[in-house]
Protein backbone atom coordinates (compact mmCIF):
# COMPACT_ATOMS: atom_id res chain seq x y z
CA UNK A 1 0.00 0.00 0.00
CA UNK A 2 1.65 3.54 -1.04
CA UNK A 3 0.72 6.78 0.94
CA UNK A 4 2.28 9.90 0.53
CA UNK A 5 4.21 11.73 3.59
CA UNK A 6 3.43 14.59 5.29
CA UNK A 7 6.32 16.83 3.48
CA UNK A 8 4.97 14.69 0.29
CA UNK A 9 7.20 12.13 0.39
CA UNK A 10 6.04 8.62 -0.34
CA UNK A 11 5.53 6.06 1.96
CA UNK A 12 5.21 2.50 1.42
CA UNK A 13 4.14 -0.21 4.03
CA UNK A 14 5.42 -3.82 3.70
CA UNK A 15 6.08 -6.47 5.35
CA UNK A 16 8.83 -8.09 7.22
CA UNK A 17 10.06 -10.62 9.08
CA UNK A 18 12.06 -10.70 11.97
CA UNK A 19 15.09 -12.70 10.28
CA UNK A 20 15.02 -9.84 7.49
CA UNK A 21 15.77 -7.16 10.09
CA UNK A 22 19.92 -6.05 9.85
CA UNK A 23 20.88 -3.64 12.42
CA UNK A 24 20.75 -0.55 10.44
CA UNK A 25 17.06 -0.90 10.22
CA UNK A 26 16.62 -2.53 14.03
CA UNK A 27 18.45 0.44 15.35
CA UNK A 28 15.55 2.65 13.41
CA UNK A 29 13.14 0.83 14.88
CA UNK A 30 14.54 1.16 18.16
CA UNK A 31 14.63 5.25 18.26
CA UNK A 32 10.98 5.20 16.84
CA UNK A 33 9.71 2.61 19.49
CA UNK A 34 11.41 4.88 22.07
CA UNK A 35 10.66 7.99 20.56
CA UNK A 36 6.62 6.54 20.79
CA UNK A 37 6.94 4.93 24.12
CA UNK A 38 9.13 6.90 27.04
CA UNK A 39 11.16 4.16 28.90
CA UNK A 40 11.10 1.19 26.32
CA UNK A 41 14.05 -0.89 26.22
CA UNK A 42 17.39 0.14 24.35
CA UNK A 43 15.95 -2.42 21.37
CA UNK A 44 14.07 -2.86 18.53
CA UNK A 45 11.71 -5.50 20.99
CA UNK A 46 10.16 -5.21 24.89
CA UNK A 47 10.37 -9.03 25.78
CA UNK A 48 10.56 -11.16 22.63
CA UNK A 49 11.00 -10.08 19.30
CA UNK A 50 7.81 -10.34 16.90
CA UNK A 51 7.81 -12.80 14.41
CA UNK A 52 6.76 -9.93 11.43
CA UNK A 53 5.83 -6.58 11.14
CA UNK A 54 4.70 -4.17 8.93
CA UNK A 55 6.73 -1.13 8.47
CA UNK A 56 5.84 2.35 6.95
CA UNK A 57 8.61 3.09 4.96
CA UNK A 58 9.60 6.73 3.49
CA UNK A 59 11.44 7.05 0.11
CA UNK A 60 14.48 7.87 2.18
CA UNK A 61 14.51 4.78 4.02
CA UNK A 62 12.83 6.29 7.20
CA UNK A 63 10.40 4.29 9.19
CA UNK A 64 7.31 6.36 9.58
CA UNK A 65 5.27 3.35 11.76
CA UNK A 66 5.57 0.29 12.61
CA UNK A 67 3.12 -2.80 14.23
CA UNK A 68 4.71 -6.09 15.00
CA UNK A 69 2.65 -9.68 14.87
CA UNK A 70 3.40 -12.41 17.16
CA UNK A 71 2.30 -15.84 16.28
CA UNK A 72 1.34 -18.24 19.20
CA UNK A 73 -0.51 -21.40 19.81
CA UNK A 74 -2.15 -21.71 23.02
CA UNK A 75 -4.40 -24.52 24.85
CA UNK A 76 -7.84 -23.59 25.17
CA UNK A 77 -9.17 -26.65 27.66
CA UNK A 78 -8.84 -29.51 25.32
CA UNK A 79 -8.46 -27.28 21.93
CA UNK A 80 -5.65 -25.80 20.26
CA UNK A 81 -5.57 -22.51 19.40
CA UNK A 82 -3.04 -20.70 16.45
CA UNK A 83 -2.95 -16.91 17.24
CA UNK A 84 -2.08 -13.98 16.61
CA UNK A 85 -1.38 -10.47 18.82
CA UNK A 86 -0.38 -6.37 17.76
CA UNK A 87 2.33 -5.65 19.84
CA UNK A 88 4.07 -2.09 19.42
CA UNK A 89 2.05 -0.30 17.01
CA UNK A 90 2.99 2.99 16.90
CA UNK A 91 3.55 6.15 14.14
CA UNK A 92 6.20 9.12 14.66
CA UNK A 93 4.78 12.25 15.79
CA UNK A 94 5.54 13.68 12.48
CA UNK A 95 2.85 11.50 10.50
CA UNK A 96 0.20 11.41 12.93
CA UNK A 97 -2.80 13.28 12.69
CA UNK A 98 -3.03 13.45 8.70
CA UNK A 99 -7.18 12.48 8.28
CA UNK A 100 -6.30 8.99 6.89
CA UNK A 101 -8.98 7.42 9.18
CA UNK A 102 -12.48 7.14 8.42
CA UNK A 103 -15.59 6.64 11.20
CA UNK A 104 -18.34 5.21 9.60
CA UNK A 105 -21.35 5.63 12.49
CA UNK A 106 -24.54 4.78 10.15
CA UNK A 107 -25.16 1.95 12.26
CA UNK A 108 -26.38 4.92 14.41
CA UNK A 109 -28.59 6.53 12.18
CA UNK A 110 -31.97 5.51 13.89
CA UNK A 111 -30.32 7.20 17.67
CA UNK A 112 -31.49 10.51 18.69
CA UNK A 113 -28.75 13.52 17.45
CA UNK A 114 -27.06 13.94 19.52
CA UNK A 115 -26.22 10.15 20.91
CA UNK A 116 -25.38 9.65 17.01
CA UNK A 117 -22.92 12.90 17.67
CA UNK A 118 -21.48 11.62 21.10
CA UNK A 119 -20.70 8.13 19.07
CA UNK A 120 -18.79 9.45 16.72
CA UNK A 121 -16.80 11.41 18.99
CA UNK A 122 -15.88 8.57 21.25
CA UNK A 123 -14.53 6.73 18.46
CA UNK A 124 -12.51 9.53 16.71
CA UNK A 125 -10.96 9.99 20.76
CA UNK A 126 -10.13 6.79 20.71
CA UNK A 127 -8.54 6.33 17.30
CA UNK A 128 -6.59 9.47 18.30
CA UNK A 129 -4.95 7.09 21.10
CA UNK A 130 -3.65 5.35 18.48
CA UNK A 131 -2.24 8.51 16.36
CA UNK A 132 -5.08 8.32 13.96
CA UNK A 133 -7.15 11.76 13.23
CA UNK A 134 -10.55 10.23 12.31
CA UNK A 135 -13.09 12.30 10.47
CA UNK A 136 -16.57 10.88 10.17
CA UNK A 137 -17.95 9.62 6.99
CA UNK A 138 -21.44 9.72 7.22
CA UNK A 139 -22.97 7.67 4.24
CA UNK A 140 -26.31 9.38 4.32
CA UNK A 141 -24.50 12.37 2.57
CA UNK A 142 -23.37 9.66 -0.87
CA UNK A 143 -26.83 8.46 -1.33
CA UNK A 144 -26.82 7.84 -4.76
CA UNK A 145 -23.10 9.36 -5.77
CA UNK A 146 -21.09 6.39 -5.53
CA UNK A 147 -18.80 8.09 -7.53
CA UNK A 148 -18.07 11.11 -5.52
CA UNK A 149 -17.72 8.59 -2.06
CA UNK A 150 -14.93 6.21 -4.36
CA UNK A 151 -12.96 9.77 -4.71
CA UNK A 152 -12.97 10.50 -1.54
CA UNK A 153 -12.40 7.29 -0.04
CA UNK A 154 -9.16 7.31 -2.34
CA UNK A 155 -5.89 7.37 0.16
CA UNK A 156 -7.86 6.84 3.30
CA UNK A 157 -5.75 4.11 4.91
CA UNK A 158 -8.67 3.31 7.51
CA UNK A 159 -12.07 2.30 7.59
CA UNK A 160 -13.95 2.25 11.02
CA UNK A 161 -17.04 0.98 11.78
CA UNK A 162 -18.54 1.38 14.75
CA UNK A 163 -21.61 -0.55 16.48
CA UNK A 164 -25.24 0.23 16.19
CA UNK A 165 -28.08 -1.54 14.04
CA UNK A 166 -27.20 -3.49 11.75
CA UNK A 167 -29.83 -3.00 9.29
CA UNK A 168 -29.13 0.90 9.75
CA UNK A 169 -25.31 0.44 8.56
CA UNK A 170 -26.45 -1.94 5.68
CA UNK A 171 -28.77 0.22 4.79
CA UNK A 172 -26.62 3.21 4.06
CA UNK A 173 -24.21 1.04 2.46
CA UNK A 174 -25.83 -0.14 -0.29
CA UNK A 175 -27.86 3.22 -0.76
CA UNK A 176 -24.29 5.21 -0.73
CA UNK A 177 -22.89 2.06 -2.87
CA UNK A 178 -19.95 1.96 -0.17
CA UNK A 179 -20.78 -1.98 -0.07
CA UNK A 180 -19.13 -1.83 -3.62
CA UNK A 181 -16.68 0.72 -3.25
CA UNK A 182 -14.87 -0.82 0.22
CA UNK A 183 -15.93 -4.22 -1.31
CA UNK A 184 -13.37 -3.06 -4.21
CA UNK A 185 -10.60 -1.41 -1.99
CA UNK A 186 -10.06 -4.27 -0.02
CA UNK A 187 -9.63 -6.07 -3.33
CA UNK A 188 -6.86 -4.22 -3.76
CA UNK A 189 -5.50 -4.30 -0.66
CA UNK A 190 -5.96 -0.25 -0.32
CA UNK A 191 -7.79 0.08 2.61
CA UNK A 192 -8.21 -1.36 6.17
CA UNK A 193 -11.74 -2.39 7.31
CA UNK A 194 -11.98 -2.32 10.73
CA UNK A 195 -14.96 -2.04 13.50
CA UNK A 196 -16.91 -4.00 16.05
CA UNK A 197 -20.50 -5.53 16.67
CA UNK A 198 -22.53 -4.30 13.36
CA UNK A 199 -19.14 -3.33 11.64
CA UNK A 200 -18.42 -6.56 11.32
CA UNK A 201 -21.96 -8.51 11.29
CA UNK A 202 -22.27 -6.50 7.85
CA UNK A 203 -19.85 -8.44 6.56
CA UNK A 204 -21.29 -11.96 6.65
CA UNK A 205 -23.38 -13.37 3.70
CA UNK A 206 -26.72 -13.01 5.42
CA UNK A 207 -28.03 -11.30 8.05
CA UNK A 208 -30.61 -13.34 8.82
CA UNK A 209 -30.61 -13.92 12.60
CA UNK A 210 -29.45 -10.54 13.85
CA UNK A 211 -33.35 -9.66 13.92
CA UNK A 212 -33.34 -11.25 17.56
CA UNK A 213 -30.95 -8.57 18.46
CA UNK A 214 -31.57 -5.38 16.40
CA UNK A 215 -34.55 -4.45 14.85
CA UNK A 216 -35.07 -4.10 11.05
CA UNK A 217 -38.20 -2.60 10.74
CA UNK A 218 -36.25 0.97 12.13
CA UNK A 219 -35.52 1.19 8.19
CA UNK A 220 -38.85 1.11 7.04
CA UNK A 221 -39.27 3.54 10.17
CA UNK A 222 -36.45 5.70 8.85
CA UNK A 223 -36.60 5.62 4.99
CA UNK A 224 -39.91 3.89 4.24
CA UNK A 225 -38.22 0.83 2.35
CA UNK A 226 -37.85 -2.91 3.29
CA UNK A 227 -34.26 -3.40 5.24
CA UNK A 228 -31.52 -5.21 3.62
CA UNK A 229 -31.08 -9.08 4.36
CA UNK A 230 -28.03 -9.51 2.24
CA UNK A 231 -24.40 -8.95 3.49
CA UNK A 232 -21.47 -7.93 2.64
CA UNK A 233 -19.93 -11.12 2.12
CA UNK A 234 -16.70 -10.64 2.77
CA UNK A 235 -16.44 -13.54 5.48
CA UNK A 236 -17.81 -17.29 4.63
CA UNK A 237 -19.88 -17.61 7.66
CA UNK A 238 -22.42 -15.37 9.70
CA UNK A 239 -20.12 -12.88 12.46
CA UNK A 240 -21.46 -13.07 15.89
CA UNK A 241 -19.81 -10.63 18.62
CA UNK A 242 -20.97 -10.12 22.23
CA UNK A 243 -21.11 -14.10 22.76
CA UNK A 244 -21.10 -15.01 26.38
CA UNK A 245 -19.87 -11.77 27.45
CA UNK A 246 -20.96 -10.88 30.80
CA UNK A 247 -21.78 -7.11 31.49
CA UNK A 248 -22.76 -6.71 28.04
CA UNK A 249 -26.52 -5.88 27.21
CA UNK A 250 -26.83 -8.04 24.09
CA UNK A 251 -24.67 -11.43 24.88
CA UNK A 252 -28.28 -13.17 26.32
CA UNK A 253 -29.81 -12.38 22.22
CA UNK A 254 -26.76 -13.49 21.09
CA UNK A 255 -27.29 -16.51 22.62
CA UNK A 256 -30.53 -17.25 21.13
CA UNK A 257 -28.96 -16.12 17.64
CA UNK A 258 -26.33 -18.53 18.11
CA UNK A 259 -29.08 -21.09 18.92
CA UNK A 260 -30.99 -20.60 15.35
CA UNK A 261 -27.46 -20.54 13.04
CA UNK A 262 -26.93 -24.08 14.80
CA UNK A 263 -30.43 -25.26 14.21
CA UNK A 264 -30.51 -23.75 10.75
CA UNK A 265 -27.29 -25.38 9.76
CA UNK A 266 -25.53 -21.57 8.99
CA UNK A 267 -21.79 -21.40 9.79
CA UNK A 268 -21.01 -18.77 12.07
CA UNK A 269 -18.05 -17.20 14.15
CA UNK A 270 -18.70 -16.45 17.94
CA UNK A 271 -16.02 -13.81 19.31
CA UNK A 272 -16.48 -12.79 23.20
CA UNK A 273 -15.38 -9.27 23.77
CA UNK A 274 -12.27 -8.41 24.29
CA UNK A 275 -11.44 -10.96 20.83
CA UNK A 276 -11.10 -9.67 17.32
CA UNK A 277 -10.89 -11.28 14.04
CA UNK A 278 -7.74 -10.40 12.36
CA UNK A 279 -8.20 -11.13 8.00
CA UNK A 280 -4.94 -10.91 5.93
CA UNK A 281 -5.38 -12.26 2.60
CA UNK A 282 -6.22 -15.98 2.76
CA UNK A 283 -5.02 -16.13 6.42
CA UNK A 284 -7.68 -15.94 9.02
CA UNK A 285 -6.96 -15.41 13.01
CA UNK A 286 -8.67 -14.89 16.16
CA UNK A 287 -6.48 -12.54 18.75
Amino acid sequence: MGEAGADGDAITVVRVAEAEIGANLSRRLQLLLQECFPGYPSRSYFKLPPHFRYLAMTSGGGVAAQMGVEFRVIRVGDSVVRTFGVVDLCVTQSERSRGLAVVIANAMDDAPPDVRRAGVELERAALAGLGLDAAELDLRGYFGQRQLLRRDLAGIGLAWLRGGNVFMLRHALARSGADAVLAGLLAADALVYAGYSAGGCVLAPTLRGLELVDDPDAVTRAYGCPPVWDGLALLPEAFVPHYRSPGHPETAAIERVVARYRADGIPYRALRDGQALLVNGPQTAVV
